[in-house]
């Protein structure tokens, strides 16, 4: 097993949102609108690559972010 942690890539917010939308009822469900927007403000959106496969992420946002949660 090879974990990489990197910045996503806007071509892998559906994969980003798939994955966060299948966790289960302990996460909150997001649209593609809501990410998108964490994707253009967040100060750290990286995702977990495990051989080669997008297998996590976290966002990070300031709290400047003009986010109200």
């Amino acid at each position: 097993m090879s974990i990489v942690i990197r910045d996503v890539r806007e071509h892998e917010l559906d994969l980003v949102l798939a994955l966060n939308n299948a966790a289960g009822p302990g996460i909150l469900p997001m649209d593609a609108a809501k990410l998108r927007f964490f994707w253009e403000h967040a100060d750290y959106f990286r995702v977990a690559e495990d051989d080669g496969h997008v297998a996590g992420f976290l966002i990070a946002l300031s709290h400047l972010a003009p986010h109200d949660s």
